[in-house]
């Protein structure tokens, strides 16, 4: 890893609990159950990356999690740029560039969080 990335590292978790914080925050200004999803497995990868930093499912569990906030992140740049040309402009263009900047600190996540799995026991 860069060597300016090292303590985002070591705080990796604490970065996944603020993305699980901000994507409820964006629950309630919306009211969209579909950001539940991200927020929920934003908050476990917290949990998982505390508590149970070496095994398999944590290292599972923080990819696809960086993973679906990547993809609902860019899915919902793209909805807000179908706005663009309309009435809401302004806003479209405060939600897309807000999206765009949340899907690369997902990808961010993705990278920093990835805990290597343990190795298995050979006989």
């Amino acid at each position: 890893m860069l060597p300016f990335l090292e303590p985002a590292k070591r705080n990796v978790s604490y970065l996944f609990l603020a993305a699980g914080v901000l994507w409820l925050g964006a629950l309630y200004a919306t009211t969209s159950l579909l950001i539940l999803w991200p927020a929920v497995a934003c908050i476990a990868s917290f949990l998982f990356l505390r508590f149970l930093p070496q095994e398999r499912i944590s290292y599972a569990w923080v990819l696809a999690s960086g993973f679906l906030g990547f993809l609902l992140s860019g899915y919902q740049a793209y909805a807000a740029a179908t706005f663009l040309g309309g009435p809401f402009a302004s806003v479209a263009a405060v939600s897309l560039v807000l999206f765009f900047i949340f899907a690369l600190y997902h990808l961010f996540l993705m990278y920093a969080g990835r805990v290597k799995p343990p190795e298995e026991e050979e006989e």
